[in-house]
Protein backbone atom coordinates (compact mmCIF):
# COMPACT_ATOMS: atom_id res chain seq x y z
CA UNK A 1 0.00 0.00 0.00
CA UNK A 2 1.31 3.42 -0.98
CA UNK A 3 1.73 6.06 1.72
CA UNK A 4 1.24 9.58 0.34
CA UNK A 5 1.78 12.93 2.07
CA UNK A 6 -0.16 15.98 0.83
CA UNK A 7 1.28 19.18 2.33
CA UNK A 8 -0.64 22.49 2.42
CA UNK A 9 -0.16 23.87 5.95
CA UNK A 10 -1.23 27.45 5.22
CA UNK A 11 -3.80 29.20 3.09
CA UNK A 12 -7.41 30.25 3.09
CA UNK A 13 -10.54 28.17 2.77
CA UNK A 14 -10.57 28.33 -1.03
CA UNK A 15 -6.97 27.13 -1.29
CA UNK A 16 -7.67 24.16 0.95
CA UNK A 17 -10.83 23.19 -0.94
CA UNK A 18 -8.93 23.22 -4.24
CA UNK A 19 -6.16 21.00 -2.86
CA UNK A 20 -8.82 18.43 -2.05
CA UNK A 21 -9.23 17.96 -5.80
CA UNK A 22 -5.72 16.49 -5.70
CA UNK A 23 -6.77 14.19 -2.85
CA UNK A 24 -9.82 13.04 -4.85
CA UNK A 25 -7.65 12.32 -7.92
CA UNK A 26 -5.16 10.35 -5.80
CA UNK A 27 -7.97 8.24 -4.36
CA UNK A 28 -9.33 7.53 -7.83
CA UNK A 29 -6.02 6.39 -9.28
CA UNK A 30 -4.75 4.61 -6.14
CA UNK A 31 -7.86 3.43 -4.24
CA UNK A 32 -5.84 1.44 -1.68
CA UNK A 33 -3.35 4.18 -0.81
CA UNK A 34 -3.06 5.84 2.59
CA UNK A 35 -3.24 9.65 2.36
CA UNK A 36 -1.90 11.89 5.11
CA UNK A 37 -2.92 15.54 4.78
CA UNK A 38 -1.04 18.32 6.59
CA UNK A 39 -3.33 21.36 6.59
CA UNK A 40 -4.14 24.58 8.48
CA UNK A 41 -5.85 24.21 11.82
CA UNK A 42 -8.37 26.91 10.81
CA UNK A 43 -9.79 24.51 8.20
CA UNK A 44 -9.75 21.41 10.40
CA UNK A 45 -13.55 21.14 10.61
CA UNK A 46 -13.80 21.18 6.83
CA UNK A 47 -10.94 18.73 6.25
CA UNK A 48 -12.62 16.32 8.64
CA UNK A 49 -15.51 16.10 6.14
CA UNK A 50 -13.25 14.59 3.45
CA UNK A 51 -13.38 10.77 3.60
CA UNK A 52 -10.49 10.52 1.13
CA UNK A 53 -8.08 11.66 3.89
CA UNK A 54 -6.89 8.81 6.08
CA UNK A 55 -4.73 10.79 8.51
CA UNK A 56 -5.13 14.48 9.25
CA UNK A 57 -2.40 16.61 10.83
CA UNK A 58 -3.30 20.23 11.62
CA UNK A 59 -0.82 23.12 11.77
CA UNK A 60 -1.74 26.02 14.12
CA UNK A 61 -1.70 29.51 12.64
CA UNK A 62 1.09 30.56 15.03
CA UNK A 63 3.52 28.05 13.49
CA UNK A 64 5.80 29.68 10.92
CA UNK A 65 6.20 27.62 7.75
CA UNK A 66 8.85 29.33 5.55
CA UNK A 67 7.96 29.73 1.88
CA UNK A 68 11.39 28.40 0.84
CA UNK A 69 11.22 25.34 3.06
CA UNK A 70 11.72 22.08 1.15
CA UNK A 71 10.36 18.77 2.39
CA UNK A 72 13.28 16.37 2.13
CA UNK A 73 13.84 13.03 3.77
CA UNK A 74 16.61 13.18 6.33
CA UNK A 75 16.46 16.93 6.98
CA UNK A 76 14.66 16.35 10.28
CA UNK A 77 13.57 19.94 10.94
CA UNK A 78 11.46 20.46 14.08
CA UNK A 79 8.48 21.36 11.89
CA UNK A 80 8.72 18.14 9.87
CA UNK A 81 9.14 16.06 12.98
CA UNK A 82 6.12 17.67 14.68
CA UNK A 83 3.63 17.75 11.80
CA UNK A 84 4.82 15.50 8.96
CA UNK A 85 6.57 12.69 10.79
CA UNK A 86 9.50 10.74 9.28
CA UNK A 87 9.50 11.50 5.55
CA UNK A 88 11.07 8.12 4.85
CA UNK A 89 7.69 6.65 5.73
CA UNK A 90 6.05 8.13 2.60
CA UNK A 91 6.31 6.73 -0.91
CA UNK A 92 5.23 10.05 -2.42
CA UNK A 93 5.33 13.62 -1.05
CA UNK A 94 3.12 16.22 -2.75
CA UNK A 95 4.03 19.67 -1.49
CA UNK A 96 1.28 22.13 -2.45
CA UNK A 97 2.68 24.95 -0.33
CA UNK A 98 6.19 26.16 -1.22
CA UNK A 99 6.57 25.49 -4.98
CA UNK A 100 2.92 26.17 -5.80
CA UNK A 101 2.84 29.48 -3.95
CA UNK A 102 6.01 30.61 -5.71
CA UNK A 103 4.43 29.80 -9.08
CA UNK A 104 1.27 31.71 -8.16
CA UNK A 105 3.37 34.80 -7.41
CA UNK A 106 5.05 34.52 -10.83
CA UNK A 107 1.65 34.47 -12.51
CA UNK A 108 0.60 37.62 -10.71
CA UNK A 109 3.77 39.30 -12.00
CA UNK A 110 2.85 38.68 -15.63
CA UNK A 111 3.02 34.96 -16.37
CA UNK A 112 -0.11 33.43 -17.99
CA UNK A 113 -2.87 33.05 -15.43
CA UNK A 114 -4.13 29.56 -14.66
CA UNK A 115 -6.85 28.30 -12.31
CA UNK A 116 -5.23 27.50 -8.99
CA UNK A 117 -6.91 24.09 -8.81
CA UNK A 118 -5.21 23.29 -12.13
CA UNK A 119 -1.86 24.42 -10.72
CA UNK A 120 -2.23 22.04 -7.78
CA UNK A 121 -3.13 19.11 -10.03
CA UNK A 122 -0.34 19.84 -12.51
CA UNK A 123 2.21 20.01 -9.72
CA UNK A 124 1.00 16.62 -8.46
CA UNK A 125 1.16 15.17 -11.98
CA UNK A 126 -2.59 14.51 -11.93
CA UNK A 127 -3.90 16.99 -14.50
CA UNK A 128 -4.91 15.48 -17.84
CA UNK A 129 -6.38 17.84 -20.44
CA UNK A 130 -8.26 15.12 -22.29
CA UNK A 131 -9.73 13.46 -19.21
CA UNK A 132 -13.54 13.80 -18.94
CA UNK A 133 -13.03 15.58 -15.62
CA UNK A 134 -9.58 17.21 -15.57
CA UNK A 135 -10.24 18.75 -12.14
CA UNK A 136 -12.24 16.24 -10.11
CA UNK A 137 -14.71 17.73 -7.65
CA UNK A 138 -13.60 17.18 -4.02
CA UNK A 139 -15.57 14.70 -1.96
CA UNK A 140 -17.04 16.24 1.18
CA UNK A 141 -19.57 14.38 3.32
CA UNK A 142 -21.64 16.62 5.59
CA UNK A 143 -22.71 14.83 8.81
CA UNK A 144 -26.36 13.81 8.81
CA UNK A 145 -27.10 15.76 11.98
CA UNK A 146 -25.90 19.02 10.38
CA UNK A 147 -27.69 18.27 7.13
CA UNK A 148 -30.94 17.68 9.01
CA UNK A 149 -30.41 20.92 10.95
CA UNK A 150 -29.85 22.92 7.75
CA UNK A 151 -32.94 21.48 6.08
CA UNK A 152 -35.03 22.05 9.20
CA UNK A 153 -34.05 25.72 9.26
CA UNK A 154 -34.84 26.26 5.58
CA UNK A 155 -37.61 23.98 4.39
CA UNK A 156 -39.11 26.03 1.56
CA UNK A 157 -37.70 26.34 -1.95
CA UNK A 158 -35.68 28.20 -3.04
CA UNK A 159 -32.95 28.96 -0.50
CA UNK A 160 -30.53 31.65 -1.70
CA UNK A 161 -27.31 32.17 0.25
CA UNK A 162 -25.19 35.34 0.05
CA UNK A 163 -21.44 35.36 0.72
CA UNK A 164 -20.52 39.05 0.37
CA UNK A 165 -17.03 39.06 1.87
CA UNK A 166 -13.55 38.10 0.75
CA UNK A 167 -10.39 38.57 2.81
CA UNK A 168 -9.05 40.70 -0.07
CA UNK A 169 -10.79 44.06 0.09
CA UNK A 170 -10.52 44.66 -3.67
CA UNK A 171 -12.60 41.51 -4.34
CA UNK A 172 -15.59 42.87 -2.44
CA UNK A 173 -18.65 44.29 -4.15
CA UNK A 174 -19.86 47.45 -2.35
CA UNK A 175 -21.99 46.68 0.71
CA UNK A 176 -24.67 49.07 -0.55
CA UNK A 177 -25.02 46.90 -3.65
CA UNK A 178 -25.40 43.80 -1.49
CA UNK A 179 -28.07 45.57 0.56
CA UNK A 180 -29.96 46.52 -2.60
CA UNK A 181 -29.65 42.94 -3.89
CA UNK A 182 -30.88 41.53 -0.56
CA UNK A 183 -33.97 43.74 -0.64
CA UNK A 184 -34.83 42.71 -4.20
CA UNK A 185 -34.23 39.03 -3.47
CA UNK A 186 -36.35 39.11 -0.33
CA UNK A 187 -39.41 40.03 -2.39
CA UNK A 188 -39.06 37.03 -4.70
CA UNK A 189 -37.57 34.09 -2.76
CA UNK A 190 -38.70 32.30 0.38
CA UNK A 191 -35.43 32.02 2.30
CA UNK A 192 -32.27 34.11 2.40
CA UNK A 193 -29.16 33.34 4.42
CA UNK A 194 -26.09 35.59 4.74
CA UNK A 195 -22.74 33.92 5.48
CA UNK A 196 -19.59 35.61 6.73
CA UNK A 197 -16.62 35.47 9.07
CA UNK A 198 -15.97 36.78 12.57
CA UNK A 199 -14.77 40.13 11.22
CA UNK A 200 -17.80 40.78 9.03
CA UNK A 201 -20.02 42.40 11.66
CA UNK A 202 -21.15 45.04 9.18
CA UNK A 203 -23.14 42.33 7.37
CA UNK A 204 -25.74 42.57 10.13
CA UNK A 205 -27.08 45.61 8.26
CA UNK A 206 -28.20 43.11 5.60
CA UNK A 207 -29.65 40.58 8.00
CA UNK A 208 -29.47 40.73 11.82
CA UNK A 209 -29.61 36.93 11.88
CA UNK A 210 -26.75 36.35 9.46
CA UNK A 211 -24.36 33.47 10.13
CA UNK A 212 -21.00 34.95 11.12
CA UNK A 213 -17.99 32.96 12.28
CA UNK A 214 -19.87 29.66 12.42
CA UNK A 215 -17.98 26.32 12.38
CA UNK A 216 -16.99 25.32 8.87
CA UNK A 217 -18.87 22.03 9.01
CA UNK A 218 -22.11 23.93 9.71
CA UNK A 219 -21.28 26.43 6.96
CA UNK A 220 -20.76 23.51 4.58
CA UNK A 221 -24.18 22.13 5.55
CA UNK A 222 -25.81 25.52 4.86
CA UNK A 223 -24.04 25.91 1.51
CA UNK A 224 -25.06 22.38 0.54
CA UNK A 225 -28.67 23.15 1.53
CA UNK A 226 -28.74 26.36 -0.52
CA UNK A 227 -30.32 26.14 -3.95
CA UNK A 228 -28.17 29.07 -5.12
CA UNK A 229 -25.13 30.91 -3.72
CA UNK A 230 -24.25 34.46 -4.75
CA UNK A 231 -20.65 35.07 -3.75
CA UNK A 232 -17.65 37.30 -4.02
CA UNK A 233 -14.43 35.61 -5.16
CA UNK A 234 -13.98 33.93 -1.80
CA UNK A 235 -13.47 30.54 -0.21
CA UNK A 236 -17.21 29.91 -0.08
CA UNK A 237 -17.40 30.04 -3.87
CA UNK A 238 -14.90 27.16 -4.06
CA UNK A 239 -16.71 25.34 -1.26
CA UNK A 240 -19.95 25.60 -3.25
CA UNK A 241 -18.21 23.99 -6.22
CA UNK A 242 -17.08 21.12 -4.00
CA UNK A 243 -20.63 20.65 -2.71
CA UNK A 244 -22.30 21.00 -6.13
CA UNK A 245 -24.26 24.14 -5.24
CA UNK A 246 -25.06 26.45 -8.21
CA UNK A 247 -23.25 29.75 -7.78
CA UNK A 248 -23.18 33.24 -9.24
CA UNK A 249 -19.67 34.63 -8.76
CA UNK A 250 -18.85 38.34 -8.72
CA UNK A 251 -15.41 39.05 -10.15
CA UNK A 252 -13.46 42.21 -10.88
CA UNK A 253 -9.90 42.26 -9.58
CA UNK A 254 -9.58 38.56 -10.43
CA UNK A 255 -10.31 36.79 -13.68
CA UNK A 256 -13.62 34.98 -13.19
CA UNK A 257 -13.76 32.94 -16.42
CA UNK A 258 -10.23 31.63 -15.79
CA UNK A 259 -10.63 31.09 -12.05
CA UNK A 260 -13.81 29.04 -12.59
CA UNK A 261 -12.80 27.32 -15.82
CA UNK A 262 -13.34 23.88 -14.30
CA UNK A 263 -16.35 24.81 -12.16
CA UNK A 264 -19.45 23.75 -14.12
CA UNK A 265 -21.81 24.96 -11.38
CA UNK A 266 -20.44 28.54 -11.28
CA UNK A 267 -21.81 31.38 -13.40
CA UNK A 268 -19.78 34.57 -13.58
CA UNK A 269 -21.23 38.05 -13.48
CA UNK A 270 -20.10 39.51 -15.85
CA UNK A 271 -20.19 36.33 -17.91
CA UNK A 272 -18.42 37.30 -21.14
CA UNK A 273 -15.50 39.48 -22.14
CA UNK A 274 -17.90 41.89 -23.90
CA UNK A 275 -19.92 42.27 -20.72
CA UNK A 276 -16.70 42.64 -18.74
CA UNK A 277 -15.66 45.56 -20.95
CA UNK A 278 -19.14 47.09 -20.82
CA UNK A 279 -19.32 46.99 -17.03
CA UNK A 280 -15.70 48.13 -16.71
CA UNK A 281 -16.07 51.34 -18.68
CA UNK A 282 -16.55 53.45 -15.54
CA UNK A 283 -13.19 52.38 -14.16
CA UNK A 284 -11.18 51.88 -17.34
CA UNK A 285 -8.86 54.72 -16.43
CA UNK A 286 -7.67 52.92 -13.32
CA UNK A 287 -8.59 49.27 -14.04
CA UNK A 288 -7.60 48.26 -17.57
CA UNK A 289 -7.92 44.53 -16.82
CA UNK A 290 -8.19 42.21 -13.84
CA UNK A 291 -5.34 43.32 -11.61
CA UNK A 292 -5.11 40.08 -9.57
CA UNK A 293 -5.45 41.39 -6.03
CA UNK A 294 -3.62 44.62 -5.24
CA UNK A 295 -0.20 44.00 -6.78
CA UNK A 296 -0.51 46.79 -9.35
CA UNK A 297 -2.31 49.47 -7.36
CA UNK A 298 -3.23 50.48 -3.84
CA UNK A 299 -6.98 50.70 -4.47
CA UNK A 300 -9.23 49.51 -1.67
CA UNK A 301 -12.01 48.83 -4.17
CA UNK A 302 -11.98 47.47 -7.70
CA UNK A 303 -13.71 49.90 -10.07
CA UNK A 304 -14.43 47.04 -12.48
CA UNK A 305 -16.26 45.10 -9.76
CA UNK A 306 -18.01 48.18 -8.39
CA UNK A 307 -19.44 48.86 -11.85
CA UNK A 308 -21.39 45.58 -12.04
CA UNK A 309 -25.02 46.71 -11.59
CA UNK A 310 -27.34 45.04 -9.12
CA UNK A 311 -29.92 44.53 -11.86
CA UNK A 312 -27.41 42.47 -13.85
CA UNK A 313 -27.07 40.04 -10.94
CA UNK A 314 -30.85 39.97 -10.43
CA UNK A 315 -31.32 39.05 -14.10
CA UNK A 316 -29.14 35.98 -13.54
CA UNK A 317 -31.11 35.09 -10.40
CA UNK A 318 -34.45 35.42 -12.21
CA UNK A 319 -33.23 33.27 -15.08
CA UNK A 320 -32.06 30.65 -12.61
CA UNK A 321 -35.35 30.66 -10.67
CA UNK A 322 -37.45 30.43 -13.83
CA UNK A 323 -35.51 27.38 -14.98
CA UNK A 324 -35.88 25.52 -11.68
CA UNK A 325 -38.99 26.44 -9.76
CA UNK A 326 -42.15 24.42 -10.43
CA UNK A 327 -44.58 27.35 -10.11
CA UNK A 328 -44.46 31.14 -9.64
CA UNK A 329 -43.63 32.35 -6.14
CA UNK A 330 -45.77 35.03 -4.47
CA UNK A 331 -44.32 38.53 -4.49
CA UNK A 332 -43.57 40.11 -1.11
CA UNK A 333 -42.89 43.68 -0.05
CA UNK A 334 -39.54 44.24 1.63
CA UNK A 335 -39.63 45.37 5.25
CA UNK A 336 -36.43 45.59 7.34
CA UNK A 337 -38.47 44.76 10.44
CA UNK A 338 -39.92 41.60 8.88
CA UNK A 339 -36.84 40.33 7.06
CA UNK A 340 -35.25 38.40 10.00
CA UNK A 341 -38.42 36.41 10.61
CA UNK A 342 -38.24 35.06 7.07
CA UNK A 343 -35.62 32.60 8.35
CA UNK A 344 -38.06 31.18 10.85
CA UNK A 345 -40.92 30.46 8.45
Amino acid sequence: MLNILVHRPKGGLGDVVMTLSVVRALRRYEPACSITYVGPESCGELLALCPDIDKLRLVPARVDVPMNMALRAGSGTPYQQAFCGPLQYYDHIIDLWCPCHAYELKMREGAPWQPRVEIFLRHAGLFYDRHPEPCPRPLLVVPSVLRVEAYARFEKYPVVALAPRSLHQCRNWPLENWKNLYEQLWSSVHNLVVLGGDRDRDLTMLDPLCYLGRPLDLVAALVERADLLISADSGLLHLAWALGTPTIGLFGATDGPTTCRWYPTVMQAPTTQDEFRRFAHIGRAVCDHPCYYQYKCDAQHCAVLDAIPVERVMDDVRDWIELRRPEPLPERTFSPQLAPEAHLQ
